[in-house]
């Protein structure tokens, strides 16, 4: 039986959905192996193994702790690998990782490598505007060879070396939406980030057992927790580069060109990164499960089945998100044109009042126009664009108010 497989087994009991063990084991096995394998993309970057995953539930109550707990105490337990949780601003765990780090099994870590873990993504990290920017940055490996560098104003430097991190954080839609502004969403974290997104448990199961039951079960349990231990010792170990089979080579050739004509609607970018993603998810299985370092065409069609459902994820996130985002914004941009003089205002002033990205406001002012409740911009004598709320819109408006007799 391979490690994911048994990781499934072990957990077969849980509530929580089956997706959730296997993506947050992938985790495990991703921050053990940080920068010790590699996949060569042709003459141009080294591709490593260092994913990000998001544990989203439609609503709270899918026992995603139980998953995020599993993993932490595996990986912790190892005694030689960086593993971040608690509560942490961005500049606290820059921070921590540029600090040389002694294990208690005499291990010295030098590199910001290792696992950012956390069972609810919003008190993970203090919310900052720039916390997932700085995040998006880690994630690209490849592009910080030797280090990572944070200089600032009136700050020391900061130097993170030979980054590779992984993430596993967990939350409901509505906290992972208030912590993912549509600035993350279409500026690249979304896009490196696998959304895991479930609905309902896996099963029903009260967790109460007779005492001899819990006896077998905490032997059982503890039978699959060595053997899932003593497999990642192995995988620590591995190093060197990953290569394809000559089926894996020409199946992924195939799909990549297929995919690279889609023409889906996609704001995040992810479908753009899918081809790096899969591969990263392809080498995490082939280490999952043999020594070799090979990827076979079955690791790379379960990577590629894994990760376009998990486009699903990506996709209801941004919907729900710009869906809530544009709803907000409308009000905004309403309650402004109600107050200017002749209900039309310049979009200039309108930004200004606002604080609204002109590409949220875009959508907002067409959502208006395609409405009939403004008329399409104009240019005024200065030359400057403005918008004009219509007549009927504002009437209707009064109307309202009076009806729900807060206008005299």
């Amino acid at each position: 039986m391979q490690w994911l497989e048994t990781l499934l087994e072990s957990t077969k009991e849980a509530e929580a959905p089956e997706r959730y063990f296997w993506w947050s084991g992938l985790c495990a096995i991703s921050s053990v192996l940080r920068k010790r394998i590699y996949l060569q993309r042709g003459p141009f970057y080294k591709l490593y193994p260092n994913i990000y995953v998001a544990l989203v539930s439609a609503r709270s109550g899918l026992r995603k702790g139980i998953p995020i707990s599993l993993v932490k105490d595996l990986v912790s337990e190892l005694d030689s690998i960086r593993v971040i949780s608690g509560c942490n601003s961005i500049q606290g765990l820059i921070k921590e990782l540029s600090r040389q780090q002694t294990f208690k099994s005499g291990a010295v870590v030098n590199e910001a490598q290792g696992l950012m873990i956390s069972d609810e993504f919003e008190s993970f990290i203090v919310e900052d505007q720039r916390a997932l920017t700085y995040l998006t940055a880690l994630h690209n490996t490849h592009e910080h060879e030797e280090s990572w560098k944070k200089r600032l104003r009136n700050s020391p430097l900061e130097e993170l070396r030979s980054p590779c991190l992984s993430l596993l954080v967990a939350s409901n839609a509505a906290l992972f939406e208030s912590m993912v502004k549509q600035k993350d969403i279409e500026g690249g974290f979304i896009a490196r980030t696998f959304i895991v997104y479930e609905n309902k448990r896996k099963n029903i199961n009260s967790l109460i057992y007779t005492e001899k039951e819990e006896e077998d079960l905490i032997k059982i349990n503890s039978e699959y927790h060595e053997k899932l231990f003593n497999r990642l010792k192995e995988i620590i170990k591995l190093s060197g580069q990953v290569k394809l089979s000559s089926t894996a080579a020409n199946y992924y050739r195939s799909w990549y060109e297929q995919l690279s004509k889609s023409d889906m609607d996609d704001i995040t970018g992810t479908i753009d990164r899918l081809g790096d993603q899969v591969l990263k998810v392809a080498m995490i299985i082939s280490a999952s499960e043999c020594d070799c370092l090979i990827i076979e065409e079955n690791h790379l069609t379960k990577a590629i089945e894994e990760c376009e459902r998990c486009l699903m994820g990506t996709r209801t996130i941004s919907m729900e998100k710009a869906k809530g985002d544009i709803n907000t914004i409308i009000e905004k941009v309403l309650k402004e044109l109600l107050k200017a003089p002749e209900q039309q205002i310049t979009r200039k002033n309108l930004m200004i009042k606002t604080h609204i990205e002109s590409m949220l406001l875009d959508r907002a002012l067409d959502t208006l126009i395609q409405r009939g409740a403004i008329w399409e911009p104009r240019r005024n004598s200065k030359k400057e664009i403005f918008y004009k709320m219509r007549k009927e819109t504002y009437e209707t408006y009064i109307k309202f108010k009076i009806a729900e007799g807060k206008v005299n």
